[in-house]
């Protein structure tokens, strides 16, 4: 199986790993506390936020929290007047998506609206306003959980990073003669080298990095992509997973391996 479809596959299996986690543990301790009467709540906040970036991750939290606060404020005064009036309950809906849309935050105006929907529509046997205050805290506490989750993962990983750096390994675990530089350095240094069975290319890093932010750029404005200057891209990086640059200048090996040779040699 190519080494893409692996790393796919880790991918997806991870991030539900820790969407499971991160749910079984919302729920478990949201029900361990007094004001959350509902904590299944909490964990559809949690896998609903959780991304397996912690920016993303916390990105999405902000969204649910906006929305679950408009939409339980609304929900609260749409509740309180109800009395089965189906043109009341649309007005607020109107008002609670139309509110997050304003702010640019259009995530929020599809949770707002459940909110509004949820509290409004199905009947308790509390006032509206403590049906919106436990929502709102239910569903902090499931953001909550996920944005720590995701916080705990990238400590771990930076952790690892700097201890691998501190040990004189590689970014893939290998002891060997790593050298932690800038792309600035590598830049101006060293040469990159691509050995396989179609022929050597060679390539400064940082032409590299220029090639990697303008694929990136291009795929940000939607803009066509240069199939030729993708697959380049590609070849270099799977190289790059197998073998990290290294500062030793032995012969490049037959399989394809990248290796960074310094010039100064």
């Amino acid at each position: 199986m190519p080494a893409r479809y692996d790393a796919v596959i880790h991918k997806a299996l991870a991030h539900a790993l820790g969407a499971a986690v991160v749910a079984a543990f919302s729920y478990v301790t949201a029900s361990r506390i007094p004001i959350m009467h509902e904590p299944y709540w909490a964990s559809i906040a949690a896998v609903v936020s959780l991304y397996p970036e912690r920016d993303a991750t916390f990105k999405a939290g902000v969204q649910q929290l906006f929305g679950s606060a408009v939409g339980g404020l609304i929900g609260w005064a749409s509740a309180s007047w109800w009395h089965h009036n189906v043109l009341l309950y649309a007005a607020a809906v109107l008002l609670a998506v139309s509110v997050c849309y304003l702010v640019h935050l259009p995530n929020a105006a599809r949770l707002s609206g459940v909110a509004v929907t949820i509290i409004t529509l199905i009947p308790f046997s509390v006032p509206p306003a403590e049906v919106a205050l436990r929502r709102f805290s239910e569903v902090t506490y499931g953001v909550a959980c996920a944005i720590g989750y995701t916080a705990a993962l990238a400590c771990v990983a930076g952790f690892r990073r700097r201890g691998g750096r501190r040990a004189g390994t590689s970014p893939s675990g290998r002891k060997g003669p790593w050298k932690s530089r800038s792309l600035d350095d590598l830049g101006r240094e060293s040469t990159i080298v691509v050995c396989g069975g179609s022929g050597t290319m060679t390539n400064r890093w940082d032409d590299l990095v220029a090639l990697a932010r303008e694929i990136e750029h291009a795929r940000s404005i939607g803009a066509a992509i240069d199939p030729d200057k993708a697959r380049t891209l590609a070849k270099l990086v799977l190289a790059l997973e197998k073998d990290p640059p290294r500062a030793d200048g032995a012969d490049a090996p037959s399989s394809p391996r990248l290796k960074v040779a310094d010039r100064r040699e």
